[in-house]
């Protein structure tokens, strides 16, 4: 039996292993596809800052003039567990304005951990000057109960504090193909 085992550990060593190839990651398939295609401004792999997830976005439909009508958004890779590679998160359809897009973006997560199109949320999504930030802007409705009201009235003129977030804080970086500026600033 130590013969035999001696002999595959001498047969082993003899032979050179050949180092195996990395697999190509999500993001480089998604690069690779996305540079065989003429891309709208739009589309591309996209960041979220401070999260370490890719958004695709390419065209989902042409209109008559052939132009895109509508594009989809698509994770390829994403720090929730929760939402899978490939999970079509919204859409985006451009506006009248150069740049405008009016999206729908899927938050809800069911237990079986996909997002589902239940209450989207509606955002307006801008390209920068550049084509390397994307910004998002919420806009809806809100209903809010003021619960206060129906009280006597004592109470009915309470203070209520609401918090907005900074203008211009969400959105996305362009990650591929990237834009001709450097997305921080060389310092000299």
């Amino acid at each position: 039996m130590r013969e035999a085992l001696a002999a595959l550990a001498l047969l082993g060593a003899t032979v050179t292993a050949v180092a195996a190839e990395p697999l190509p990651s999500a993001s480089d398939e998604a690069t690779a596809r996305l540079a065989a295609l003429p891309l709208h401004p739009i589309e591309g792999l996209w960041s979220i800052p401070g999260h370490d997830t890719v958004i695709e976005i390419v065209r989902d439909s042409l209109n008559a003039a052939g132009e895109p009508a509508r594009f989809s958004l698509s994770v390829i890779t994403a720090d929730d567990l929760a939402v899978t590679a490939g999970t079509v998160v919204g859409s985006a359809i451009p506006t009248a304005t150069y740049g405008v897009y009016d999206s729908t973006i899927f938050t809800d997560v069911l237990p079986g951990r996909h997002l589902t199109p239940s209450q989207p949320r509606r955002v307006t999504l801008t390209l920068a000057d550049d084509d390397s930030r994307l910004m998002a802007k919420s806009y809806g409705r809100n209903v809010a109960l003021r619960w206060w009201r129906l009280l006597p009235y004592t109470l009915r003129w309470a203070l209520s504090v609401t918090e907005d977030k900074a203008p211009d804080t969400e959105g996305l970086v362009r990650i591929f193909p990237e834009s001709s500026l450097p997305q921080n600033p060389v310092y000299l």
